[in-house]
């Protein structure tokens, strides 16, 4: 075979073995071995700078590789212990920060055209290293997106976010404002395990002040550069990284994972301000479309019958306190019953106000006997009266309870509803509970036929 068809057959069945891993570590090692075998060197190693990255023909740690960082650029001799006089060959993997393929052998240097396979091989290893780190970054940015579309929470996104652009970039930090000091910044950096958040005044990183300052890209001549960070389009931080030793740092890289940064807190943001406006602003409690949304996921997750209970809650006597005391009075009343009504049903139940002085609750899961037992409660808490501006507001309340039924549940509320208005007209301070057909009302904890 012709010396040149042989070595393009040594470059493709190269590029095959590195090509073939998934990860930079193991594609190196396996080029260094290969390169060392193909031109029968003793020695091969792979460094930038002074470092070797990976090696093989001397014993691990040897500190006989410093000699190869003195290897001439291109093919020369070099003097290695324990095999004397070598011939060398040096080539660079593309950038002068990506690295260099060093090779030795004892005796004979290297011919020109072993020299240039040297430097063919070294340019695959290099084109072999970029593709993995570019389907690396690829395979980060794509779980950050899925995290961000099934609206992960904030901590959960920028922890990943982080975590992935250490893994591509070294070491990286996320500077966020201090909301409680202007001056200062939330920091915390990329890597495993949970965020760990520590004030630190902005002025200590004049870098990331700049960038915070002018909303530009900063950058130290070959070393530190900082991105800004965007909330709705305004700058709320940055991420900086400082390259690892002997590295140049991907600029863009570092601004992809800021952009992800940028887009977790801008959806995080939405979707609390979605929240909140679902929220009613007095008692922060779920309003009437919220309330729905979550009763329905309740009837999704628990579909037997009597498993599901909602409470239907109308104050006694609100108007009077409304007309007597202020609304004033009447709003610091509301939110009162909204925390009482909070303490009286189990942390997984949901309590919302529909509107007025009306409240739900579903508890889920539940029978006929808890929600007695509950409604009860709720009688009793609400019937106690309420410190407010000009005296005490004493209210009772009327509840009508429901249980899902086998034959669907649009009715669920409206079975309730119809039970709350039985017990009003009934006088008021106590629950009726609604069954398939029949109303029965209820004074304290016992049935009544």
């Amino acid at each position: 075979m012709a010396e040149g068809a042989l070595a393009a057959q040594h470059l493709v069945e190269l590029l095959a073995i590195v090509s073939g891993y998934g990860d930079e570590d193991t594609a190196i090692h396996a080029a260094v071995e290969r390169a060392a075998e193909t031109v029968e060197a003793e020695v091969c190693a792979l460094l930038i700078g002074a470092t070797v990255i990976d090696a093989v023909g001397l014993p691990e740690g040897s500190a006989d590789y410093a000699e190869l960082a003195r290897v001439p650029r291109g093919r020369g001799r070099v003097e290695l212990p324990g095999l004397g006089p070598c011939g060398a060959g040096w080539a660079q993997l593309g950038r002068a920060d990506e690295g260099v393929l060093v090779l030795a052998r004892a005796g004979d240097e290297f011919t020109v055209a072993e020299h240039n396979l040297i430097r063919g091989m070294a340019k695959v290893l290099g084109l072999t290293l970029r593709m993995l780190r570019r389907e690396r970054l690829m395979r980060h940015l794509y779980d950050i997106q899925r995290l961000i579309s099934r609206r992960a929470p904030l901590a959960e996104v920028l922890r990943a976010t982080l975590a992935a652009a250490a893994d591509v970039l070294g070491a990286v930090e996320l500077f966020l404002v201090d909301p409680d000091d202007p001056g200062g910044a939330l920091v915390t950096a990329g890597g495993p395990g949970p965020l760990a958040w520590r004030r630190r005044p902005m002025a200590g990183d004049p870098l990331v002040a700049s960038v915070i300052d002018i909303d530009r890209v900063q950058e130290r001549p070959g070393g530190r550069i900082a991105v800004p960070v965007h909330e709705r389009g305004r700058t709320v931080g940055a991420l900086a990284a400082d390259p690892p030793a002997g590295h140049r740092l991907d600029r863009d890289n570092l601004l992809s994972f800021a952009e992800h940064v940028s887009l977790a807190l801008t959806d995080a943001r939405a979707a609390s301000d979605m929240d909140a406006a679902r929220h009613d602003a007095l008692t922060g409690l779920p309003g009437r479309a919220l309330f729905h949304e979550r009763l329905r996921h309740c009837l999704a997750q628990r579909p037997a019958p009597g498993t599901v209970a909602l409470l239907f809650v109308d104050l006694d006597r609100f108007k009077a306190v409304n007309d007597t005391l202020g609304h004033a009075a009447g709003d610091l009343l509301l939110a009162e019953i909204s925390g009482r009504l909070q303490a009286a049903v189990r942390r997984g139940d949901v309590v919302g106000r529909l509107g007025g002085d009306e409240f739900a609750v579903v508890l889920s899961p539940a029978g006929e006997d808890l929600a007695a037992e509950v409604a009860a409660r709720v009688i009793d808490e609400l019937s106690r009266p309420v410190p407010v501006p000009g005296g005490l507001a004493v209210v009772g309340c009327s509840v009508g309870v429901a249980l899902n039924g086998a034959d669907g549940d649009d009715d669920l509320l409206a079975r309730a509803d119809m039970a709350m208005y039985e017990a009003k007209r009934c006088g008021g301070t106590r629950f009726v509970l609604a069954g398939a057909e029949t109303l029965r009302l209820v004074e304290g904890a016992a049935l009544v036929p």
